[in-house]
């Protein structure tokens, strides 16, 4: 059973009421076939094409299955229930997204940011990692630069399910912002945490927990030593499915010193994604970071506007 599992990595059954051309088997390599579903035992699909005639079909060249009535399914003998999905054992995922502008005339200006999100799902466990860099540059006619945006930031998260709702976790970031003059900033916690609504086309989980932040901050004006705080951590993610192709998701962090209520640092994002076509999208994102305690040089409040062409994977 757990070989067959395996080749269902790139399939999704979805027993719908579809529309009257009949049953429409979609695969890998971008081929669609319009016929009827006759069954799908051990890994292999019978399919009756319109044009082929009866076909059998190895699952993992299926992208995916779209039938018009129930169908009788099932992997090694075990039946696949009606408007279920047929996930493998560990599924990747992912997704890059880039940014790009430049202006030129009296000043030139540069500006790009880029990000890459991998996210690697099981039964019992999620964990997901993420990466993005920006960095706006410029120069004026008569030779001067400057830099008015660098940073970078690494962000982990790992979940372990002990039944379909609850999970402990662990995560840990790095951010290093040249304009704020902040060194680095180092995030280690854990937690519990609760999904309290999962369907397809909503999610909304909280995390509570505890973490060690360590922060630097350099700068012309402002050297600190290193600083350590433990702080609670609280967090929720949600996601809403508009449609098949309009997205919004938004997640928050909070976290406050335990020492000093007052110094906390807080980072939020909202992402409204827009599917094209394929693997294609795009996206308007707005960040948000709130640290009480900046630098010297530094306001509290960042604020970042991104316009991302991006590639799911």
């Amino acid at each position: 059973m757990t070989k067959y599992l395996f080749n269902c990595i790139c399939l999704t059954v979805v027993l719908t009421a579809a529309i009257a051309q009949g049953d429409v088997l979609v695969l890998n390599n971008g081929e669609k076939l319009i016929g009827k579903v006759i069954t799908l035992i051990d890994g292999k699909l019978i399919f009756q094409s319109e044009l082929a005639g009866k076909v059998n079909i190895d699952i993992k060249n299926i992208k995916s299955i779209e039938t018009d009535e129930p169908v009788d399914l099932h992997i090694a003998d075990v039946p696949v229930k009606k408007n279920s999905v047929i996930e493998p054992l560990v599924k990747w995922s992912g997704n890059l997204k880039v940014g790009l502008s430049s202006v030129h005339g009296n000043t030139y200006k540069g500006a790009g940011n880029v990000s890459v999100s991998v996210k690697r799902k099981t039964k019992k466990s999620n964990w997901t990692s993420n990466m993005r860099f920006l960095l706006s540059r410029g120069e004026t006619t008569d030779g001067e630069q400057w830099t008015n945006e660098e940073n970078i930031t690494f962000a982990s998260k790992y979940d372990r399910y002990y039944n379909k709702k609850d999970y402990v976790f662990l995560n840990g970031s790095y951010k290093k912002d040249h304009i704020a003059d902040l060194d680095r900033r180092v995030i280690i916690g854990f937690g519990v945490g609760r999904k309290w609504i999962d369907t397809t086309q909503k999610l909304f989980s909280t995390d509570f927990g505890l973490a060690l932040r360590h922060e630097m901050f350099k700068g012309a004006n402002d050297y600190r030593e290193s600083e350590d705080a433990l702080s609670a951590q609280l967090s929720y993610k949600g996601t809403h499915k508009f449609s098949k192709t309009i997205e919004l998701l938004h997640k928050t962090f909070y976290f406050p010193s335990y020492e000093q209520f007052s110094d906390y640092y807080l980072t939020s994002s909202l992402e409204l994604k827009n599917k094209f076509t394929g693997n294609l999208f795009g996206s308007f994102i707005v960040l948000l970071d709130y640290d009480a305690t900046p630098a010297e040089t530094a306001g509290t409040t960042d604020t970042k506007y991104l316009f991302n062409l991006g590639y799911t994977f």
